[in-house]
């Protein structure tokens, strides 16, 4: 990858997307969705750049230079598909620095810098659709209903149950995904984004994936907007591990 005029080795890399909507709850306990738009999401991602120190200087002394003229990171000759395989990169990137590191010294001449860089002009590529290989479910996953409800105590020492009977049923779990596959599943939540969908119980290969009390048939789903951030993490030179995060809304 090269940063301005200055190629830098990737030692490792963790992409971080925001997407930029959030779900307000009503008094009848339904979620709806307050939405910027997909121009307003954030792309960021954090590289560990490992060198000589001669390297990696350069690297400090190249962000530094652009840090002066007041200019925009051009990142370009992208080995991976840094920001999301659903990110074109096959030209040059524009970023700003939104965090970077002190030089560290891990053995006799050799050095990392860590740099988080977000990505300010972006397009995209690929299908848009929930890919039907998302099967590869992790033994870990968890799904059911959170009880929305609550006890008081008064001051004779009464208990009181309070129950608004509209409980939250999630369904949380990472998924084992291709390339491709990957590429369609952010682009299908970047579209999808606060929009409810139906999916039949046991699409991933779970049964009874929110729990025992919601039960099978057809799920209508909305993603969490909870997490901070949607991350996928690459295990091999192909497969990448992703989180897959509901909420069941019908």
């Amino acid at each position: 990858m090269k940063i301005g005029n200055v190629a830098a080795k990737v030692r490792e890399y963790k992409p971080r997307v925001f997407y930029n909507y959030r779900f307000a709850e009503t008094t009848d306990g339904n979620l709806h969705s307050i939405d910027r738009g997909a121009a307003s999401d954030r792309y960021e991602t954090e590289f560990v750049f490992k060198g000589k120190r001669t390297e990696i200087s350069e690297i400090v002394e190249e962000l530094d230079r652009i840090r002066v003229a007041g200019i925009a990171v051009e990142l370009s000759e992208f080995e991976e598909h840094f920001f999301g395989e659903n990110v074109n990169h096959s030209g040059v990137i524009s970023a700003v620095v939104s965090k970077i590191s002190i030089e560290e010294g891990t053995t006799r001449n050799v050095y990392n810098l860590t740099v988080s860089f977000l990505a300010t002009d972006l397009s995209f590529e690929g299908e848009t659709v929930l890919p039907t290989s998302v099967r590869c479910i992790s033994a870990k996953w968890r799904g059911g209903g959170v009880w929305n409800s609550s006890v008081s105590e008064t001051y004779n020492r009464n208990n009181y149950f309070f129950d608004s009977e509209k409980d939250r049923y999630q369904f949380s779990a990472s998924a084992i995904l291709n390339r491709e596959d990957l590429k369609k599943y952010m682009n299908f939540r970047r579209n999808q984004r606060g929009t409810a969908f139906p999916i039949t119980d046991g699409f991933f290969g779970v049964s009874n994936m929110f729990g025992a009390v919601a039960g099978g048939g057809v799920h209508v789903v909305v993603f969490d907007d909870s997490k901070d951030a949607f991350e996928f993490e690459r295990i091999s030179a192909i497969y990448f591990r992703v989180s897959i995060d509901l909420v069941k809304v019908g």
